[in-house]
C-alpha cells in the first residue's frame, strides 16, 4: 500500500511524495512517487530536490542535518489545472541512522538547500541492515544493553558529515565492572562497515588511551578510550570475538 510522505506547496503549485512503505534500511533502494499538481497561475519550479533529514546535536541545542540530497525533477514550468507523474528510484544512504534509540528520519521534497523539517509529516523508520544487526547481536552477546542514540556531527575521517552515537552500557558479563559505557558509531559502505568504539572505563578501573595518528585528539579524559575496526560479511560469533578483543584491551 502506497503511503503519502509529503506534500508542499511551492507558489502555486502542489508536489506530493507517495512512498511504497514507511520502513526502510541504511543502503536499501526503494521506488517513490512524485505527484506535481498545478494552480491556478502559472509556475516555474527549480530543480526539485529530495533530502533525508535527521535532527543532530549542536553546542546547547538540535539542528536540522542532510544526511544526504539528490535532484529529482529539472527546472520546469507547471500551467493551472496541470497533473504531472514522475517515477523515481533512489538509495538511501549507508549512514542513515536508525530510528531504534528516538533519533528521527524525514525524506523530504523542497526547492532550497536551507532545509526545514514540516512537522506535520510523520518521519519514517530505519531499521539496521544485515552487516548492523550482526554487530549490534554481538555487542548484546558481550553482556551491553542498548540505551540511547544520538546523531551529532561527524569527524573528519568519516564519510559522513553527521554520525549517530548508539550508547551501550554493561548489564552483566565481564564488562559489568568494569566498563561505564561503549558508544558504537557505524560508518557504513557498500562493500565495508566501519566500526569505531568510544570506550569509557568504569571509575577506578584502568583505562587508556589508543588512538590512530592525530585521529582523537579532540578526547581529552583519559577515561575514555577510542578504538576503530572494519568487517564485510563476518559472523556475529566472529563480530562477537572482534569486539571483545577491543574491550578486553581497554577494560
Amino acid at each position: 500500500m502506497s503511503q503519502q510522505l509529503s506534500k508542499i506547496r511551492i507558489g502555486a503549485a502542489e508536489v506530493q511524495t507517495v512512498l511504497p512503505k514507511r520502513s526502510f534500511t541504511p543502503g536499501e533502494e526503494i521506488e517513490a512517487r512524485v505527484e506535481v499538481t498545478g494552480g491556478d497561475a502559472d509556475q516555474h519550479l527549480d530543480e526539485l530536490f529530495f533530502a533525508v533529514l535527521t535532527r543532530f546535536k549542536y553546542d546547547e541545542g538540535w539542528r536540522i542535518g542532510v544526511i544526504d540530497e539528490f535532484g529529482v525533477l529539472e527546472p520546469r514550468t507547471i500551467h493551472p489545472d496541470t497533473d504531472e507523474t514522475h517515477e523515481i528510484t533512489f538509495q538511501f544512504p549507508f549512514n542513515t541512522p536508525l530510528t531504534k534509540g528516538g533519533d528521527k528520519v524525514w525524506l523530504q521534497a523542497g526547492v532550497s538547500p536551507d532545509w526545514t523539517v514540516d512537522e506535520s509529516n510523520e518521519p519514517l523508520e530505519i531499521k539496521p541492515e544485515a552487516r548492523q544487526k550482526r554487530l549490534f547481536e554481538a555487542v548484546e552477546e558481550l553482556g551491553l544493553v542498548f540505551q540511547k542514540s544520538q546523531c551529532t556531527k561527524a569527524p573528519h575521517y568519516m564519510s559522513s558529515a553527521l554520525v549517530q552515537e548508539l550508547n551501550y552500557r554493561p548489564r552483566s558479563g565481564p564488562y559489568r565492572q568494569k566498563l561505564d559505557e561503549v558508544d558504537v558509531m557505524c560508518d557504513g559502505h557498500e562493500d565495508e562497515m566501519d566500526v569505531y568504539l568510544e570506550i569509557e572505563s568504569a571509575p577506578n578501573s584502568v583505562g587508556g588511551m589508543h588512538g590512530y595518528d592525530d585521529m582523537y585528539d579532540d578526547v581529552v579524559d583519559l577515561g575514555e578510550s577510542w578504538e576503530r575496526f572494519s568487517f564485510q560479511d563476518e559472523s556475529t560469533e566472529e563480530l562477537v570475538e572482534m569486539v571483545r578483543e577491543l574491550l578486553d584491551k581497554n577494560a
